[in-house]
């Protein structure tokens, strides 16, 4: 079972359409990325893409991520485990 730490995340319900926002938002960044020809627009909103894709999967985990310091880490280390794949928190970290 994975553990949310309340000083990063806040037990919270989702409505089917939060969690439908989120997903429009991943795939807004990525459609943003994929259509740029510039490296710096293209790495920035791959980056924002996969922490909203983070924030989306920790929401459809019932949990609220808490803007504070290092909460971007937090939710890599959460997708990384979530989805049983460390190379995300790897991957995530060099991009960060």
């Amino acid at each position: 079972m994975i553990k949310f730490e309340s000083d990063f995340f806040q037990k919270l319900n989702f409505t089917p359409t939060q969690l439908k926002n989120y997903r429009l938002a991943v795939s807004h960044d990525l459609q943003i990325a994929k259509s740029s020809s510039q490296p710096e627009v293209i790495f920035e909103f791959s980056y924002k893409a996969l922490m909203r894709f983070g924030i989306a999967l920790i929401a459809k985990n019932g949990y609220r991520v808490r803007s504070i310091t290092g909460h971007h880490v937090k939710i890599l280390e959460k997708m990384a485990e979530i989805l049983n794949d460390e190379n995300i928190l790897i991957l995530g970290n060099k991009m960060r």
